[in-house]
């Protein structure tokens, strides 16, 4: 029974395979908290007005979201009920689906928040400040 020598082509493949896994490998658990953080900051936080808020309390709200330090101040997007409803109508394409149908959108304030303050708990703790500043 003879048995077949590995030849040196075999064992310079297996080895450079091993060392591509390792090397993707340590690029993944490098660049991750990287790539975690990059997901956290794309999450938009929206913000919804009752549909009696006066436009100075909106205004205000605004202004109070962009001083606060999570929140990434570039991203802050106010979007009445109408632009709302357009936006709905242009994704939907059908008018006449839309014809009947009250606009029953709201005013809302869409931001992204830093990764480091992506917390529930702080998250939670502002929510509620807000609730009782609006009150």
């Amino acid at each position: 029974m003879s048995r077949t020598k590995p030849t040196y082509l075999y064992a310079i493949a297996s080895v450079a395979m091993v060392l591509f896994l390792v090397g993707i490998f340590a690029l993944m658990v490098l660049h991750g908290q990287r790539l975690v953080s990059l997901f956290k900051e794309k999450v938009d936080v929206w913000l919804e007005f009752k549909p009696d808020t006066p436009q100075e309390d909106i205004a205000r709200i605004i202004q109070e979201v962009r001083r606060q330090p999570f929140v990434k101040p570039e991203t802050v997007t106010y979007i009445t009920r109408e632009q709302a409803a357009a936006s709905m109508r242009e994704d939907l394409g059908d008018e006449s689906l839309l014809a009947d149908i009250p606009n029953l959108m709201r005013d809302v304030v869409r931001f992204n928040v830093r990764a480091d303050f992506f917390q529930q708990d702080s998250l939670r703790q502002w929510r509620e400040t807000l609730r009782q500043d609006t009150s």
